[in-house]
């Protein structure tokens, strides 16, 4: 599916403050404007490419409502939100992401937000621990470090290998993969994408986005081999290029669900 235009994307930055304040409380309606404004100007405020990417899930999940599977796309939230980023790097998305489905949970509790995030490689998740540390210690005078929903883990380790996996949850309301890299390693994707897939609860989703066509269509194709449902898939037209030809920031966004466990 390839769309002409993004819908209107809902507010990013007052999400992410609803997100860390929903469970303490104790704000007023002026203090959270005040947190939003100081938070925007923060460096390590959610940037363009998140505000593309929020846009770019508003869109997919519309596209996935207007589907003609039967049975009809539907997705659940567990009380305790938990989300997976798997091959993370510097896990830009790591507020961006949980911000956008706990804005459909109708209360927020003490840690009741789980992000987890793995990349193989270890300077990638100390770039993403200072991110999300950073990010914690801005609202936590706020909103006190105990009271706040989110809460991550952040690890190193070889996402083919069982070892990285003992140290996860079983089951994830979502299971999220940005930048896919399918074609550099097709045996090994292939098992990541089976490991990624069977966390994921029946009633949950996984979501990949990639740089290229071709690579997009690859990994697709590995998916729906698994055992995964393609829901539906978005070309983003106001994706950002970069230096390599056909290469653009979440160029393509694709949803999937276990297939046959909603029937």
């Amino acid at each position: 599916m390839i769309l002409s235009h993004l819908m209107p994307s809902e507010p990013l930055v007052e999400s992410v403050v609803r997100m860390f304040s929903g469970a303490s409380g104790n704000l007023s309606a002026e203090q959270q404007a005040q947190l939003v404004t100081e938070y925007r100007e923060m460096p390590f405020c959610p940037t363009a490419d998140m505000h593309g990417l929020w846009g770019l899930l508003l869109s997919l999940f519309d596209a996935a409502r207007l589907t003609t599977l039967d049975p009809p796309f539907e997705y659940g939230l567990g009380e305790d939100l938990r989300i997976l980023d798997v091959a993370c790097g510097r896990c830009e998305e790591a507020v961006t992401l949980p911000a956008f489905f706990a804005r459909n949970l109708p209360t927020l509790s003490s840690k009741s937000i789980h992000f987890f995030g793995t990349d193989l490689r270890e300077n990638m998740i100390r770039l993403a621990n200072n991110y999300c540390g950073r990010t914690c210690s801005f609202f936590e005078p706020w909103v006190g470090g105990e009271c706040s929903p989110f809460c991550y883990l952040l690890k190193s380790g070889d996402a083919t290998s069982p070892e990285l996996w003992m140290h996860l949850p079983e089951s994830f309301d979502v299971v999220f993969c940005r930048h896919q890299n399918a074609w550099h390693g097709v045996e090994i994707w292939t098992r990541i994408f089976n490991e990624a897939l069977q966390r994921c609860k029946p009633e949950g989703v996984l979501i990949i986005t990639s740089y290229f066509d071709r690579e997009h269509q690859m990994a697709t194709q590995l998916l729906s081999g698994l055992g995964a449902e393609l829901v539906c898939s978005i070309r983003n037209p106001t994706s950002r290029a970069l230096k390599a030809p056909g290469k653009s920031i979440d160029r393509h966004i694709a949803l999937f669900r276990k297939r046959g466990m909603l029937l």
